[in-house]
């Protein structure tokens, strides 16, 4: 397959797995946004819509708590047929169910990605919700 069919694919699979704000990995076995998932969605949308690879990080980020961690599972939208879901899990914060742990802050990387020329973007992009997950791994856990 060439190149430009492989990224129509590719770009097929991010709208088909769009849910407006933020991307799920797979509808029916994976339907909660992932922290890495939605990490490596925004590198790929940058390539296709920057404003959309934004609002990706940006949903994921909304859900961050004050002492910086970022959730690695954020259920958007309740669904019984996935386990362990939001009432495994217990962890509400506000409207929005959340796991209680974090994954590695590839988010960094995500944010500071320049798609345009396949480079880290010379840090015009890192943002504060970046520093404050890296922050928060340094330090460690917060106290609630």
């Amino acid at each position: 397959m060439d190149r430009k069919a492989l990224f129509g694919r590719a770009v097929g699979v991010l709208r088909e797995n769009d849910c407006g704000a933020y991307t799920v990995s797979a509808k029916s076995l994976y339907p909660v946004q992932w922290n890495w998932g939605s990490c490596l969605t925004a590198l790929g949308q940058a390539h296709v819509s920057a404003p959309r690879a934004w609002t990706e990080i940006e949903t994921l980020f909304a859900r961050q708590r004050e002492g910086g961690m970022a959730p690695h599972i954020v259920f958007h939208v309740h669904d019984d047929g996935y386990f362990p879901g939001a009432a495994v899990r217990r962890t509400k914060r506000g409207e929005t169910e959340t796991s209680g742990i974090t994954q590695p802050a590839f988010a960094g990387f995500a944010e500071y990605y320049d798609p345009s020329n396949g480079s880290a973007g010379g840090g015009t992009c890192f943002t504060l919700t970046a520093a404050m997950v890296l922050e928060f791994l340094q330090y460690g856990m917060e106290e609630d």
